[in-house]
């Protein structure tokens, strides 16, 4: 169990590294987040293993000093953050203030009716607010920061009615098609009509919806909706190799998307049955591999008639029912009964014989107080 952080200021003199390595040679890029003025002792002081809470600046923001532990800062860094609690929104900043990035919805902040101050608001986050229509003041509604600002919407009172200004939704607006809408208008844009849209991530990144379905969602292929050459199933070579080349007819590898939950038909090389259905996205986000390989499935290549031929033979010819060799994989946790070459009947599970060696207790108790006897 780890020992009790301690503070840099309660420090006197750092501990004697030995073989520890420093932080500034473990993590050079975290020592150069060192607030050496506040800290006192440098970076090159202490390892980067620290239990110990030291001071850092981050260069993206003037207010941006904190105080952390030094090994909890290091292992941000290997996960691709650094640690910094402003960066994060975690906490409050000239940098993400919402009076300084959205001074706009700023004054549409309700302060008594949120009992909070504006200026304590950070841009971002789930925490539903009250707002109030700078144009109607009867108009109030309630809706987090999250999906306010990645759309830019406003008050929803207001926008109302047959017709919208996709003016007020800049976002929105960049994703009209102004090509293949020819006759429509992004200004009074109706709402119960299908328009095209239009997404600069990919060439194919176009589809038709009414504003009111794709209002709040982003483009359906970079979401992974739907299939699209940045997106689809043969951007994952080496699951596009197992892609089951039959089975999934008429679909082919470029009409899924990596993020699909649909469940498909995958095909192992290591084994004409290794054959299973899983779902895609399950595949891309845990990295599963085949699980006849990872001896999770019975297969012809993992059985225990095949990986281990002679010890099939043991298993007992009655008590184990219809059981063989072939319907049990060889690393199985699975309880047998076997019958040793000496006629010994014996309960063990199959993994401690094919794994750990273990065999049958009676001849191994013979044989024991055989060679004691001719010593």
């Amino acid at each position: 169990m780890p020992g009790k952080k301690r503070h840099i200021e309660d420090i006197y003199e750092p501990f004697p590294l030995k073989k520890r390595v420093p932080l500034s040679k473990a993590f050079p890029e975290v020592a150069a987040l060192w607030d050496f003025k506040l800290n006192g002792f440098g970076p090159e002081d202490f390892s980067y293993g620290a239990n110990v809470l030291a001071w850092f600046r981050c260069p993206k923001g003037p207010d941006h000093v904190f105080k952390a532990g030094i090994f909890a800062v290091c292992r941000s860094f290997q996960n691709g953050s650094t640690g910094c609690p402003y960066c994060a929104n975690q906490k409050l900043s000239v940098t993400n203030s919402l009076v300084n990035l959205r001074p706009d919805m700023a004054k549409e902040f309700m302060e008594k009716r949120n009992k909070k101050k504006v200026k304590d608001i950070i841009a971002g986050g789930a925490t539903p607010y009250w707002w109030q229509c700078q144009n109607n003041p009867k108009h109030t509604w309630k809706v987090s920061l999250n999906s306010r600002l990645p759309y830019d919407t406003s008050c929803p009172k207001c926008e109302i009615g047959d017709t919208i200004d996709l003016r007020h939704y800049p976002k929105v607006l960049a994703q009209f098609d102004h090509k293949r809408n020819k006759d429509v208008d992004p200004y009074k844009l109706s709402i119960k009509n299908k328009v095209h849209w239009k997404c600069k991530v990919g060439k194919d990144h176009l589809w038709i919806s009414t504003f009111n379905r794709r209002n709040g969602e982003r483009c359906p292929f970079c979401k992974g909706s739907l299939a699209s050459s940045t997106n689809n199933l043969t951007k994952h070579k080496e699951l596009t190799k197992q892609f089951h080349p039959t089975k999934n007819k008429p679909l082919k590898p470029q009409d899924l998307s990596l993020t699909s939950s649909e469940k498909i038909w995958w095909k192992c090389a290591a084994g004409r049955d290794h054959e299973w259905l899983a779902a895609i996205n399950m595949r891309v986000r845990e990295k599963t591999t085949c699980p006849f390989c990872l001896n999770r499935k019975l297969s012809i290549t993992n059985c225990l008639a095949t990986v281990f031929p002679k010890l099939a033979k043991e298993l007992h010819p009655t008590k184990n029912g219809k059981l063989t060799g072939k319907a049990i994989v060889a690393t199985s946790t699975l309880k047998v009964w076997w019958l040793c070459k000496n006629k010994h009947s014996f309960f063990q599970m199959v993994r401690k014989r094919t794994l750990e060696g273990q065999g049958c207790h009676k001849c191994y108790l013979s044989q024991k107080s055989y060679r004691q006897h001719h010593k």
